[in-house]
């Protein structure tokens, strides 16, 4: 598990911000920390069950997300692939978690993809703002993988476009 400092600390705290007049808050924001990121490149059996396209799958106790052609990121999971290229993208990203009401619209503010369309499950490399990311669709929301030096940029981005609809960072 990685276990290195946030990149996240000096920007996140817990509250309630934003807009909250509309019966509470919109969106929750939380980084989803101590997870193992391995990124897999297959061009044969890996071994494992891997999901097509712009796709995820449950795999062990985690996920595998398609991240493009013969490319995976296994996320939490203790599977190991054979025949392939792994590498350890643990300290490299920061996972976001967005639940919430009006977690589309505020990713609408700056994601070009048609949200009304992404479901759960569904993966998508796209932009937000001017960050490139990693979007999976969870129950209820989305995961949102972003490079560590681009975090705390991210961060302030997703909070800005969320205070019109209120938004609640939980205690870690």
């Amino acid at each position: 598990m990685a276990d290195a400092t946030s990149a996240l600390t000096i920007v996140t705290f817990p509250g309630r911000f934003g807009r909250l007049d509309q019966g509470g808050p919109g969106l929750i924001l939380r980084e989803r920390r101590g997870l193992r990121l391995t990124e897999v490149a297959a061009w044969d059996a890996t071994g494992l069950d891997l999901p097509g396209p712009n796709a995820s799958a449950p795999l062990g106790d985690g996920v595998a997300l398609n991240i493009g052609p013969d490319r995976w990121l296994l996320v939490d999971t203790e599977a190991s692939p054979d025949n392939a290229a792994v590498v350890d993208q643990s300290h490299g990203r920061v996972v976001l978690r967005l639940t919430g009401a009006a977690v589309r619209e505020v990713l609408s503010k700056g994601c070009p993809i048609d949200l009304d369309r992404f479901a759960q499950g569904d993966v998508a490399a796209t932009r937000l703002g001017p960050f490139a990311t990693l979007l999976h669709g969870i129950e209820g929301g989305v995961d949102l993988y972003v490079a560590r030096g681009y975090a705390q940029a991210c961060w302030e981005w997703l909070t800005d476009a969320a205070g019109e609809y209120g938004y609640e960072v939980p205690i870690p």
